[in-house]
């Protein structure tokens, strides 16, 4: 069988700016061969190169927004010895569209403050001895919130207290000492974000997740 070459004519033919191929059909002796053609395309965009005039893709920088601008977030630091008050108050805060520090002693939340500079703080009045090294006092809440309103990144921070002390002994000298406000363990989780809210000057509830 012979071969005998014809001119591909196109069958569909697209606006010749879209990228849609053209079908070409030729006859090689009995039989009948289709291809399709992929047609020069053009930017729709104006490029100042002559490449993309020539159908050749380019790729287009996209301008990012950084983390904080996007979500707004505000910061909380819980300060406590017990790891399950953090993680039960940190998995609270959280699902109400909050970030959180952890910190289980006074040196540990001091370094995070200066560091991190966080919007609020929860704070401990009790922790376990612990002696600075070379000699010095035991932290407690109130030697936290003392060291925490010399520090300029944090002196305006707010500090609320939640603590299993004695309430009628702490509760006013924490209000003193500039806390916005005392909770007693258990903590009632609905009305210490209700608290945190009202802090921050926000709503009854939190847009970024239900309480």
């Amino acid at each position: 069988m012979g071969l005998r070459e014809v001119k591909g004519k196109p069958l569909i033919r697209t606006p010749y700016k879209t990228r849609e191929p053209h079908i070409f059909s030729c006859q090689l002796g009995g039989l009948k061969v289709s291809f399709a053609r992929k047609p020069m395309s053009f930017s729709m965009v104006p490029s100042p190169n002559l490449d993309s005039a020539r159908g050749l893709s380019e790729a287009i920088p996209l301008t990012l927004s950084s983390p904080q601008t996007v979500t707004g977030r505000k910061t909380i630091i819980v300060v406590d010895d017990s790891l399950v008050v953090r993680k039960v108050l940190a998995m609270k805060l959280k699902a109400n569209g909050y970030d959180v520090l952890e910190a289980a002693d006074g040196a540990a939340a001091l370094s995070l403050v200066r560091s991190s500079r966080p919007d609020l703080m929860l704070l401990d009045i009790s922790f376990p001895a612990d002696v600075a090294q070379g000699g010095g006092a035991s932290w407690d809440g109130f030697h936290i919130m003392e060291w925490v309103r010399r520090m300029d990144e944090a002196k305006n921070m707010p500090v609320i207290i939640i603590t299993g002390g004695n309430a009628d002994e702490y509760r006013p000298r924490s209000l003193k000492a500039g806390a916005v406000a005392f909770f007693s363990k258990p903590i009632n989780h609905e009305e210490l974000l209700t608290v945190i809210r009202r802090t921050f000057g926000e709503g009854e509830l939190n847009p970024s997740g239900a309480a």
